[in-house]
Order: structure tokens, then C-alpha cells, then sequence
């Protein structure tokens, strides 16, 4: 399986969101949807590609959500994430021109800012 694109990423994480927010478990929305809470999980998680096509627009009607907003909120999430990224590789550049010891300082507050334990 080929990586997913930022789009394919954005409509599955919609999907998950908004079967949260419908308040449908996986085993709920896999009985409505006629499959199972693996494939479901997998497109969640991004291990498995988000539906399209007839079985899209099972998902959208199970989770009350239109075809053109869904469209609309995954482009918008798919160029914010591109955005994001742009700006992460940026950094990562900057960061990589700075002497080592400075690059350790950065790296350990960024880790630590995040909640990620350092040995150090």
C-alpha cells in the first residue's frame, strides 16, 4: 500500500471525528455500515485507504455529514497540514545549521514542551 496522501489523511481523520461526535462506537458504526470494526479502525488510523464512491457516501449518510462539506473540510485540513509541514521542515533545516550543542538545548526543550521524557 502506498503512502496516503494529506487529503486521504484529512477525510479519514474527518471520518473518525465526526463518528466521535455522532457518538457511534466502532462496533455501532461497522453494524450500520456492514463491515467490520478492523476496516473501520485501519481507515482511522491510517493503515488502510479512506472509502470512496458508494461506500463514501454510506459512511457520510451513517454519520449525517454532506458529500460537498465533507470535500470542503478535507481540502481546507489537507492545506493546513501541507502549511504545517512546509514550516516543520523549515525549522528542521535552521535547527540542523546550528552547532551541535545548541541543537541538543533546542531539541531537549522542544521535547520537553511536547511531554516527551528525556534521559537528560
Amino acid at each position: 500500500m502506498k503512502p496516503l496522501s494529506l487529503k486521504q489523511k484529512a477525510q479519514a481523520q474527518i471520518l473518525k471525528d465526526f463518528r466521535i461526535k455522532r457518538g457511534m462506537t466502532l462496533k455501532a458504526a461497522a453494524a450500520k455500515l456492514g463491515c467490520s470494526t478492523t476496516l473501520i479502525s485501519q481507515i482511522e488510523n491510517f493503515k488502510e485507504y479512506p472509502p470512496t464512491g458508494d461506500r463514501l457516501t454510506m459512511f457520510l449518510k451513517t454519520y449525517k455529514m454532506g458529500i460537498e462539506y465533507f470535500d470542503q473540510l478535507s481540502n481546507k485540513l489537507a492545506k493546513e497540514a501541507a502549511e504545517t509541514s512546509k514550516i516543520d521542515e523549515k525549522a528542521i533545516d535552521l535547527l540542523r545549521k546550528l552547532p551541535t550543542r545548541q541543537q541538543k538545548i533546542i531539541s531537549q526543550l522542544i521535547m520537553e514542551l511536547s511531554g516527551i521524557k528525556t534521559d537528560g
